[in-house]
């Protein structure tokens, strides 16, 4: 239940849970450049379940994207758009010129 995480009169997640949603978001973040040009079948896996987790707007699961944005103090949209920015540089920077 989001109340065991977010419980009521309090400023947000405890520190413990906040650290632990910094970890889940920075470890799915790290997924998508690390394996955004991958043919290894179990990494692209891993890139399909982090860009799917980034694109759901799900706010019923406390640790779904858009409350993790909520709880670190992120827009999701702008966290979204950055992110499609960076990895779309890093695309062009492996391309041969």
């Amino acid at each position: 239940m989001p109340s065991q995480f977010f419980p009521e009169g309090g400023d947000g997640p405890a520190p413990g849970e906040r650290r632990l949603m910094r970890a889940v978001l920075k470890d799915a973040l790290a997924v998508l450049f690390k394996y955004d040009a991958t043919e290894d079948r179990r990494a692209r896996r891993l890139l399909a379940e982090a860009q799917h987790w980034i694109e759901s707007n799900d706010a019923h699961w406390p640790f779904s994207f858009v409350n993790v944005c909520d709880a670190l103090g992120l827009d999701p949209s702008c966290v979204r758009e950055r992110l499609a920015r960076c990895r779309a540089a890093q695309r062009a920077r492996r391309r041969p010129r």
